[in-house]
């Protein structure tokens, strides 16, 4: 680690005790006129609508009794973050920086860099545009049956994780030369903030009491703030990490990855399964069918729904042996909800795959409960 690295993790160490306060903090040589005015008109009717105490105030007075302003009238950190013209005029590292990472070997290491500046509402639709258009996208069928290409990741998680970063990052001055950063690699989005979780752990992450917001007054400034579609920048409810990986799951993708490094936070959402996702995920307890008890749906036996939350239509699918395409079709999922639903059966040793990887001639199929029995014994 650099020195100014350990510097931070010794500041958080004595944040645990004596915490400071950087998003309330003025920041100087700014004023009122350093808010975008639309932003802010935005921010004031939601406030007044949300709040009888504050309905009266005159705007100013609201600014400052919200924490956008300080009471001498100057800008805070905060305010100049979340409603700025050009909050990176004054804290440069209040931006986003985004790349894709290139496969060791390639003439260039990084296509389509893009440095994203300005308040947060715009750092959060400019990083979502970006993303969309260097996520590769999947085929997948409709409740019609008709073909379509969706997005390889669900767009709603990775939203929330940009939300996060932007509203969860370090905002104290030893953070000043880092930046929030995105990477999008050949099987992976990567989100890195500056500054790691603050008053929980790993564990806690997106359990029900696991939550605490790193920057108090940006938290409640953010959660009257609309972006250019209307829409609010964070729910403020706390449960941004159990919608991610809801999401994840529906999708049929691993289980995203949290890492707290204590001078960074990072979260990477997989949309292919690869080796270094089963190094990360851990291994499923192997799974036998004892007997024929059955689900709600009598055609799926309870262990098959306990797997994965794709596993029952996969399952489904397999009345007799298919093909992966032919898989793919029946199951009316994208081909990777399915080949991770797929995995998932045939690591709990529900389904068996009749050939090898990658051979056009490769099937899949059940493992019954009385084909078990029948080996077992002998």
């Amino acid at each position: 680690m650099s020195d100014l690295e350990i510097a931070q993790i010794n500041l958080l160490k004595t944040q645990q005790t004596r915490p400071t306060r950087p998003d309330l903090e003025p920041v100087r040589g700014t004023s009122y006129s350093s808010l975008a005015s639309d932003l802010v008109e935005t921010y004031v009717e939601n406030v007044r609508k949300r709040s009888r105490r504050l309905v009266a105030l005159p705007e100013d007075d609201l600014l400052k009794a919200t924490g956008v302003l300080s009471v001498t009238g100057e800008a805070t950190l905060a305010g100049l973050y979340a409603l700025g013209a050009h909050p990176q005029g004054q804290r440069p590292a209040l931006g986003v920086t985004a790349a894709v990472q290139m496969p060791t070997g390639s003439p260039t290491r990084n296509r389509d860099l893009a440095h994203f500046n300005g308040p947060m509402p715009d750092l959060l639709d400019e990083a979502m545009l970006w993303i969309a258009r260097n996520t590769p996208s999947d085929m997948g069928y409709d409740e019609r049956g008709r073909g379509r290409d969706f997005s390889a990741l669900p767009m709603r998680a990775v939203r929330e994780l940009v939300a996060n970063a932007l509203v969860h990052r370090n905002l104290d001055a030893i953070t000043d030369n880092k930046r929030i950063e995105i990477r999008i690699k050949d099987d992976k989005l990567i989100i890195s903030s500056p500054g790691g979780l603050r008053g929980l752990s790993l564990e806690q992450l997106g359990k029900p009491n696991g939550k605490n917001a790193v920057n108090p007054a940006l938290y409640e400034i953010c959660k009257d703030i609309r972006g250019a579609d209307g829409v609010r920048l964070i729910e403020g409810e706390g449960g941004g990490i159990q919608e991610v990986r809801a999401a994840a799951e529906e999708y049929g993708l691993p289980e995203p990855i949290f890492r707290d490094y204590g001078v960074s936070f990072v979260a990477i959402l997989y949309w292919r399964i690869s080796p270094d996702i089963l190094l990360e995920q851990p291994a499923p307890s192997p799974r036998r069918i004892p007997a024929p008890t059955r689900s709600k749906d009598s055609s799926v036996p309870i262990d098959i729904v306990d797997v994965s939350k794709n596993a029952p239509r996969v399952w489904a699918a397999l009345s007799e042996p298919q093909s992966f395409s032919s898989l793919v079709v029946r199951s009316g999922l994208s081909s990777n909800a399915t080949r991770w639903a797929l995995n998932r059966l045939i690591a709990t040793g529900n389904v068996e795959m009749l050939g090898t990887q990658g051979d056009r001639g490769t099937t899949y199929r059940r493992i019954c409960a009385d084909a078990l029995s029948e080996s077992e014994s002998q």
